[in-house]
């Protein structure tokens, strides 16, 4: 059996050729030697030249070829690499010739069967720290949960980072809804960079990427791969995207400081983002001086000039107008149905009666499930399900206004079963009071 052949006429030999002239420097001082991943990879390559036992498919044995390579170079010292423009061709190749040859990241490397074993290390690029996560979202017009936890609504046109720190950036960029009214914006494009990276108290020696990678998702378009095509970098899978669903939410995972960002795509138009970071991760980066100059609206909140007032919104819009677009009522019993609650609720209810749209309701339903899935405290939420009602600012400001006998009306229509489990909880918190005290 001759050489391997690869897909656009060359071959196996022409890469290695390559390989060779670019590690050449290396060999010299010794800095950033490559040869025994070269030996490893030669070894591999004349292992499956010859016919092996239930390995039959050609682009199977290329794909172990190629795999094996890159791990043992993802195993020297990115410290001492990161400088060597040889060693940077050479993981660029590579990256280049697992498009052409359409090898996927996870899967077999040398050997499979017989002959010189050559072993994977056994500590994987996992974050050695608490787990104790904070979550952030931003969703629908927008509305936004930052991971201290304040609850807001935005008026934010064009781009603005949620985060941006040592391992990445994450940033959105809201248009209005239509040209017609800038009344309200939603997120059209989400933009993912994922930090160069390799060193540090939270990565490890060998994870992450020695170059940035880049991931984008416009209106329409919810890729599964990053940017250059690659759905994985680094050891151990250290840097991923993965599906979840097609061409509806994706999730990018960062393994040495085990954080995900979120992106939902809501009826092919408009995407909500979540990010869960660890609390050391996060506290590390905001105690930087040198890191955190920008305004991150996950870490600082959107500007007070750019702030909504949803509950006056609503307490102005509840009697009805001749512009709405769906009734108060319905817009409210739209938002029951979706079971959200409190800061979502009112959200739900504030996009649904400012788009008519009930993919919003939807999109309300998906953060609010996020935050409780993977934030590791929880919000304090009273599980209300009624917009709340607000005073007008010339009767002292944006007060909760008293229970009127409608409201008090609406209690009483509870259902049997959530009253009663109202009373337990008012007793318990009597209780756990008198005990306090």
């Amino acid at each position: 059996m001759g050489m391997l052949e690869w897909k656009g006429g060359t071959s196996l030999c022409l890469l290695a050729s390559l390989l060779i002239q670019l590690m050449l420097a290396n060999g010299e001082d010794g800095s950033c030697n490559a040869q025994p991943c070269w030996e490893v990879y030669q070894e591999a390559n004349t292992y499956y030249q010859a016919d092996v036992p239930g390995v039959s498919n050609q682009q199977a044995r290329k794909c172990t070829v190629l795999r094996t390579y890159r791990a043992c170079l993802d195993e020297m010292d990115s410290a001492v690499c990161a400088g060597s423009l040889d060693y940077q061709g050479t993981k660029r190749v590579l990256r280049a010739e697992f498009r052409t040859n359409n090898c996927t990241d996870d899967g077999p490397i040398y050997p499979e069967g017989p002959g010189p074993v050559y072993v994977k290390p056994t500590t994987p690029c996992k974050f050695k720290g608490e787990p104790v996560y904070t979550y952030c979202a931003l969703f629908g017009d927008p509305h936004l949960v930052t991971f201290s936890g304040e609850e807001v609504t935005c008026k934010l046109e064009g781009a603005w980072p949620l985060i941006d720190n040592e391992f990445l950036t994450v940033q959105v960029t809201n248009s209005p809804l239509s040209a017609s009214t800038r009344a309200a914006t939603v997120t059209q494009k989400v933009t993912v960079v994922v930090k160069a990276s390799g060193s540090g108290s939270h990565s490890g020696a060998f994870c992450g990427s020695r170059e940035p990678v880049f991931y984008s998702a416009e209106t329409g378009s919810l890729p599964s791969s990053f940017s250059d095509g690659m759905k994985e970098y680094g050891s151990y899978g250290s840097i991923q995207v993965k599906t979840v669903t097609p061409g509806e939410q994706v999730e990018i995972y960062l393994r040495y400081i085990d954080s995900t960002v979120i992106i939902r795509q809501i009826n092919g138009q408009y995407f909500s983002v979540g990010i869960r970071i660890p609390d050391k991760v996060l506290n590390g980066t905001i105690n930087n001086p040198d890191i955190h100059s920008l305004r991150q609206l996950c870490v600082d909140s959107c500007p007070i000039t750019e702030r909504v007032n949803v509950g006056e919104v609503l307490t102005n819009v509840s009697v009805g107008t001749s512009s709405q677009k769906l009734s108060y009522a319905t817009a409210q019993q739209m938002c029951r149905d979706q079971l959200v609650t409190d800061f979502f609720f009112d959200s739900c209810v504030f996009d649904l009666y400012m788009t008519g749209e009930p993919l919003f309701a939807n999109m309300a339903s998906s953060a609010f499930e996020d935050v409780r899935r993977y934030a590791s405290r929880q919000p304090r939420w009273s599980n209300r399900t009624r917009v709340q009602q607000f005073t007008s600012p010339a009767a002292g400001g944006l007060q909760p206004a008293s229970m009127t006998l409608s409201s008090t009306a609406a209690v009483c229509s509870l259902s049997s079963t959530l009253v009663r489990t109202l009373l337990f909880v008012y007793i318990m918190h009597i209780i756990s009071l008198s005990v306090s005290h």
